[in-house]
């Protein structure tokens, strides 16, 4: 759901993917602080012009060290009992795949952290913590307000992994 400038209220109801020849220029940025931000659309049918959005999940370089280092990117030195991706899985879009998954799982953890899994993203993912395929995904992001010992800043990709 997203609300309108003027307060109005929109459902997401599809997403299409348009291939454009010769390209077409994107914006990929996030929003410190608030995370909150207006984007100014095209009009279509219903006449609206501006969206609130808010920034999901941010892959960070620490995201990436932290699963580097955990063993779970696929270019990693492999760990014992370690998921681990295939090759061009992971990173920023596998995080918006799963988090905005119609069948995602999001449980807020204890630490305040949210865990977002997904059992199955209908391809495989990679390799699961015993060494089978696996179709299923885990993310979990820093919660708003980040504990004393967190490195971590609100919505950053603390770590993801297959499941």
């Amino acid at each position: 759901m997203f609300l309108g400038a003027n307060g109005e209220l929109s459902i997401l109801t599809n997403i299409v993917r348009v291939e454009q020849s010769g390209g077409i220029a994107v914006f990929n940025f996030s929003v410190e602080g608030n995370h909150n931000y207006f984007i100014l659309a095209k009009e279509f049918e219903y006449g609206q012009t501006c969206v609130l959005v808010h920034n999901a999940a941010w892959y960070s370089p620490q995201s990436r060290s932290h699963v580097y280092t955990h063993g779970h990117a696929a270019n990693s030195p492999p760990i014992p009992n370690k998921s681990r991706f295939r090759p061009t899985e992971g990173g920023q879009s596998f995080t918006d795949e799963v988090i905005g998954h119609p069948n995602v799982q999001s449980v807020s953890q204890p630490n305040g952290r949210i865990k977002h899994t997904v059992d199955d993203l209908g391809r495989t993912i990679g390799r699961d913590q015993n060494g089978n395929l696996t179709r299923g995904g885990t993310v979990i992001v820093e919660g708003a307000n980040p504990k004393s010992w967190s490195t971590f800043k609100p919505d950053e990709v603390v770590t993801q992994f297959p499941k």
